[in-house]
């Protein structure tokens, strides 16, 4: 398996648990339906407004937009502390304040919220291959970026694992690359996933190699300290597959289980509010509690 085929089945697995896949090159700046205006940007902007106006529909527009404003710009120069102050917009809702009753009216505080929490069909959720991302200095394009309600939340670094040479801790470098030279990106992070098709490991922006830890539950609660659960489970799915003639089991191969199961998991994740909750815990490695 190369990295090409890995790559396309984690979008394969994504897209069965609900993702919509797209191009980096289809919704490129340049392309015949942008997504964004130039390439320095790292969210998706009118697929995060157009979330906005739907999920809070009886808070003015005015208020709406500068909830928007308030993602787009979070103002802050170190980008562990604006990571943390977007993890708190995402999970609490975005303040503003509005007139009630038209100008003159009793000012009123409110939350805007960028997720549905409660209810995930809500959201929108976009696994995008070679997202091109331009810093100061360098462009880059990583694997996998899943954005929900176009907030770039997870990205996934993958490695050949026909190459002995580009282990998971080459999965891991790279992204260390990406935080230095395309920083914006990670102000929205949420989650980190690197694999080199054995082996897949998941951790927070903060967390040091030995941080990132394998995805050990299935339903969220019980936990699997060999990590052996996730494996099971994709094993027994495609074995099902196989017996209604299906090609799944091509999909359970020695290289591509652990992967498999992680990228699983996400779609579970996308399914269920307390597991979409348990996804994105934290950005520290201890509120990430992975390690």
């Amino acid at each position: 398996m190369t990295e090409d085929q890995l790559e396309s089945e984690a979008l394969a697995w994504l897209a069965e648990v609900g993702y919509t896949h797209r191009h980096g090159t289809s919704i490129a700046p340049d392309s015949s339906a942008p997504q964004r205006s130039d390439y320095r940007q790292v969210l998706l902007r009118e697929r995060l407004a157009a979330a906005i106006n739907k999920l809070n529909p009886g808070i003015p527009a005015a208020a709406r937009e500068d909830a928007l404003q308030q993602v787009l710009n979070l103002g802050i120069p170190s980008l562990l502390s604006a990571n943390r102050a977007f993890h708190k917009l995402l999970v609490a809702g975005v303040p503003v304040q509005h007139q009630q009753d038209g100008p003159g009216g009793e000012i009123r505080g409110d939350l805007v919220r960028l997720l549905d929490w409660a209810e995930p069909a809500n959201n929108e959720w976009w696994a995008v291959n070679q997202f091109t991302v331009k810093g100061n200095h360098h462009t880059r394009r990583p694997d996998i970026i899943l954005f929900v309600n176009g907030l770039p939340l997870v990205l996934i670094e993958l490695k050949n694992p026909a190459d002995t040479q580009a282990d998971i801790g080459r999965a891991y470098d790279q992204i260390q690359t990406y935080k230095t030279q395309i920083p914006d990106l990670f102000q929205y992070n949420e989650v980190l996933v690197i694999s080199d098709g054995s082996e897949a490991r998941m951790g927070s922006l903060s967390a040091n190699g030995e941080r990132f830890q394998q995805w050990r539950t299935i339903n969220g609660v019980d936990l699997d300290p060999l990590g052996h659960s996730t494996r099971s489970v994709i094993v027994q799915r495609h074995r099902q597959e196989d017996r209604k003639g299906g090609q799944g089991g091509i999909r359970c191969n020695a290289a591509g289980k652990r992967t498999a199961g992680l990228v699983a998991e996400l779609g579970r994740c996308r399914r269920g509010s307390d597991q979409l909750a348990g996804l994105w815990p934290g950005n520290a490695e201890d509120w990430l509690g992975v390690g």
